[in-house]
């Protein structure tokens, strides 16, 4: 009554937990349901206060569903809300749960929603026992019903009958049901069923589910000369990690107002430049290095580029067929691949011949054909007299 008072004159706020050993996931666990008012009031004012606060009999050895665990609790509580505590060492509640399951001992790191789960069946179990439900949570424990036919929403009703033979306050706080339907494809037949689980928790992700579905570029954005409206700039785009290179230029180039069809994405990795195609999808790119976003002056000028990246993709070489020759600097002749994999073979391996043909040897300037057009990007960096970094 308003008369009596208070058992507890309730703090402003809890009291810390100290750690023990590698006590967090705990003591984070405690903190939060200790939060809860309705909890929190239940345990230390309701009309059942005085079980919990009672001594546990032959507390030597208890026993999950003898109230161990909702006595230690509820101490628990009781210190924690205590305005003349700052904080507190929870070795008496830390050795109950020790004497009633070996899940969290050890003074190892466990998982707080693994014991948050724990806690809180545990607390459902003993709080049942101690004050009496009329349907013993030992003979209805909290898991999966049966398949039952629901035609008409015949779930919500069993839902409803279930919680209503729990007098537990934790059921009434905490159990939610899960529903999983099932149909009968066959139109003639129409028969559904559903599966209700109960539930006393829910695990959300950790981040919001698009942003695990998206990857974040950094992008240096090189105009080409005859714009200047734009400088060389660099931003942070985000697409979907399913999408296409073609999506992640588009989103780029609407940043700084580029034409999209004048566009060419290169990625530049230990100085050497590759390029890629709209179709390839931007899982295959670098997240972790920036890309480089080229302005040409003439759209048909990216269909160049273009066709060499396919080229290297589909033949899985750099311009390794038998008609392009390239100059050797070692001695001044023109060779084709397979000219050059000839004249060195057995002095060299042929991934060594690769990689120099690749890297080393220039193509054989060749006289182009009367009208044809080509196109070049031309990427410079010089060394930073600050220190380590490039500028472009």
């Amino acid at each position: 009554t308003a008369d009596e008072p208070l058992p507890l004159c309730l703090a402003r706020r809890t009291a810390g937990l100290c750690n023990l050993g590698n006590t967090c996931f705990m003591n984070s666990s405690l903190q939060c349901v200790a939060n809860v008012p309705a909890i929190r009031d239940y345990f230390l004012f309701g009309d059942s206060a005085q079980l919990f606060l009672q001594p546990c009999v032959g507390s030597s050895q208890p026993e999950v569903g003898d109230g161990a665990l909702a006595r230690s609790f509820a101490d628990l509580l009781q210190t924690l809300w205590d305005d003349r505590t700052r904080r507190f060492a929870p070795l008496g509640f830390k050795r109950t749960v020790g004497l009633l399951t070996d899940r969290f001992g050890e003074d190892e790191q466990h998982d707080s929603m693994e014991f948050l789960e724990y806690l809180l069946d545990g607390l459902r179990e003993d709080v049942n026992r101690l004050i009496g439900s009329t349907h013993k949570s030992e003979e209805r424990p909290l898991r999966a019903t049966q398949p039952i036919e629901d035609p008409d929403g015949a779930v919500s009703t069993v839902m409803h009958r279930d919680l209503g033979q729990e007098s537990s306050k934790i059921d009434e706080l905490l159990v939610g049901f899960s529903k999983t339907s099932l149909a009968c494809p066959d139109p003639q037949c129409g028969r559904r069923w559903a599966v209700v689980d109960p539930v006393l928790s829910v695990k959300l992700p950790g981040m919001d589910p698009r942003r695990s579905r998206e990857l974040s570029f950094t992008m240096i954005v090189v105009p080409c000369a005859s714009n200047q409206r734009i400088a060389v700039h660099q931003h942070r785009v985000k697409v979907d990690k399913c999408g296409s290179v073609s999506k992640l230029i588009e989103t780029s180039a609407a940043k700084v107002g580029l034409p999209v069809d004048r566009c060419l994405l290169a990625e530049m990795i230990d100085g050497r430049v590759r390029f890629f195609v709209d179709a390839d999808t931007v899982s295959t790119l670098n997240a972790k290095v920036p890309l480089l976003l080229f302005e040409l002056d003439d759209p048909n000028a990216v269909a160049v580029f273009h066709e060499a990246a396919e080229h290297e993709r589909t033949s899985g070489t750099v311009s390794e067929d038998s008609q392009e020759k390239r100059v050797c600097p070692d001695d001044g002749k023109a060779y084709t691949f397979q000219e050059l994999t000839t004249s060195f073979q057995g002095q060299y391996s042929e991934e060594d011949l690769r990689a120099y043909w690749r890297d080393a040897m220039a193509p054989l300037a060749v006289a182009l054909p009367e009208g044809a057009r080509c196109a070049a990007v031309v990427h410079c960096r010089r060394e930073s007299r600050a220190g380590h970094s490039r500028e472009l």
